[in-house]
């Protein structure tokens, strides 16, 4: 006999249904059912420590041993849940024979509903929790610091009586000129007993003053539906601002900028020549001025001067796409180069983005080393092999 039941046919979002499975046989068991799977999309299926023990029930007079297990189902969204019927097996002794008998069963189908209280209609993510608190813990210098300080905010939601899943993101990460922002992968934590479900979801970010400024981190809030009390509520903690004592961040040419400065420079010559000579030139000088340019950004000093402003304001990744372009323009590496970039990139990288971040100056100024150092000995070892060509193939050099 394979037996399922839910307890009930609707529940609140984020909330549990149990789900009970009961297996029952004649003799007995000499091995364990193998129970179906009851995962759908957008239900988390839970199974509590214990949830599991022996049972028995007379049936027409006989009595007949088994085993039931209880599930916690948790609807992450609102609507109608449907689980359509799934199989087991279930092995059993045979009083009138040796071998035990294998029997397949399936489940019905199972339909219940999750809804949000007309109370709480308006949250948006939706949290229901017997308890939800929020705390925040700063690590270093976060009122006045300078460039190359470092803090990190470490934010920490913690609820009972609902799934750590349901909380949202905490910590909102957003560009700025004076500072850098290094985030950590969100650490989600969840125990489950019989009766409730309860754990925490942190969030960690380290900000690295890299110029002089002003910086606000907003407060955070989350409004969360009480179980107990029946009523929303909300929980923050509060922000704070950080001023960098230092020089201004100096504003990078972005892409396309620099090309402006000059078409613009070359379109004020155009005009002059054009008052002044005739205006057949100005298409002649346009044209000229744009492959200029183009001749300009695809030299390896333009690729060197992008990659030191990548490294000068601390933009790790945009330093991994100027290295790209910038090697592309120089005489192939020796491993030695190769191998002193790659040890260096990993220190930085180590340095950013390690579980205890060490102060990442060092780091930089090591990278600035070893670009220059790089770029010297492949340039001069350009020159070298130039001079080396015979006069036939080198038409700098004149023949005797």
């Amino acid at each position: 006999m394979f037996r399922v039941s839910l307890e009930a046919d609707q529940t609140i979002v984020g909330q549990p249904i149990i789900l009970r499975v009961t297996v029952l046989v004649p003799t007995w068991l000499p091995k364990a059912p193998v129970f179906p799977d009851f995962e759908v999309a957008d239900l988390a299926v839970r199974l509590p420590p214990r949830s599991s023990g022996p049972t028995s029930e007379t049936i027409d007079g006989e009595r007949w041993s088994g085993v039931t297990r209880s599930y916690r189902l948790y609807p992450l969204v609102a609507g109608e849940f449907t689980i359509p019927s799934r199989s087991g097996l279930v092995t059993f002794a045979d009083p009138g024979a040796s071998k035990p008998i294998e029997s397949s069963v399936s489940t019905p189908e199972l339909v219940f509903q999750s809804v949000i209280p007309a109370d709480a209609a308006a949250l948006a993510p939706f949290i229901a929790a017997e308890e939800l608190t929020l705390e925040q813990r700063i690590e270093g210098p976060n009122e006045s610091t300078k460039p190359g300080d470092a803090f990190t905010r470490t934010v920490t939601a913690r609820i009972e009586g609902g799934l750590p899943v349901a909380i949202p993101s905490l910590i909102s990460v957003s560009n700025h000129p004076a500072f850098a922002f290094y985030p950590k992968e969100p650490a989600l934590t969840e125990t489950i007993d019989r009766s409730k479900v309860s754990g925490s979801r942190t969030e960690s970010i380290t900000v690295v003053a890299t110029a002089g400024g002003s910086y606000t981190a907003p407060p955070i809030e989350l409004a969360w539906y009480n179980l107990r009390t029946k009523a929303v509520e909300r929980v923050s903690v509060d922000g704070f601002t950080t001023v960098s004592d230092g020089p201004a961040p100096t504003r990078d040419l972005d892409e396309g900028q620099e090309e402006r400065a000059l078409l613009a420079v070359v379109a004020i010559g155009g005009l002059l020549l054009i008052v002044l000579v005739w205006r057949q030139t100005a298409p002649a000088v346009s044209a000229w001025a744009k492959r200029q340019i183009e001749a300009w950004r695809a030299t390896e000093t333009y690729a060197f001067r992008q990659l030191s402003a990548a490294q000068k304001r601390g933009d790790l990744a945009g330093v991994m796409r100027a290295l790209e372009v910038w090697t592309d323009r120089l005489p192939p590496a020796h491993t030695s180069d190769k191998d002193r970039l790659s040890q260096t990139l990993q220190a930085l990288g180590a340095a950013k983005f390690g579980r205890a971040p060490a102060p990442d100056m060092a780091a930089w100024r090591a990278l600035a080393e070893a670009l220059r150092s790089v770029r010297s000995a492949r340039l001069a070892g350009r020159t070298a092999r130039t001079r080396a060509l015979p006069p036939s193939l080198n038409p700098g050099v004149s023949r005797p």
